[in-house]
């Protein structure tokens, strides 16, 4: 065991930084890509019908964004990693409030080690589920 590793800082708050920072950025990406999605996708159909014909190539243009937002949300599967990195981070987080509040898990005095214990297998299991989402490209 290394008597200057603390696991909390060295370990817990980095990762649950990086899930926090990851989470919020595909959010961000999945909502641009989606609004993107929903107005281009919008104004195809009134493009063909109040500009058409001379105005052809503004309808062909946002079918074709519309085509790449959708492809791009799918192949990069933004809105599960979203979810997943959320997921992990919140539960990161109600697991440390348990540890230091000696509830759930740690109420039989179980203390750090198996703090370091749930924190690993959190994160394992959330490697795990991107490892089959990108499997499936």
């Amino acid at each position: 065991m290394l008597k200057d590793f603390d696991f909390t800082k060295e370990r817990y708050e980095r990762q649950l930084e990086w899930y926090d920072s990851k989470s919020v950025s595909c959010k961000r990406n999945h909502d641009i890509l989606q609004g993107v999605v929903i107005v281009c996708s919008t104004l195809t159909p009134i493009f063909i019908l109040v500009l058409a014909p001379d105005w052809n190539l503004l309808a062909v243009v946002t079918s074709a964004v519309v085509s790449a937002a959708a492809s791009a949300m799918a192949a990069f599967k933004i809105r599960e990693k979203w979810i997943s990195y959320r997921t992990t981070a919140e539960a990161m987080r109600a697991e440390y409030s348990m540890y230091k509040t000696g509830s759930g898990p740690y109420s039989d005095g179980g203390g750090q080690q198996a703090f370091v214990e749930r924190i690993e297998s959190l994160i394992s299991h959330e490697v795990g589920t991107w490892r089959a989402v990108h499997k499936k490209k």
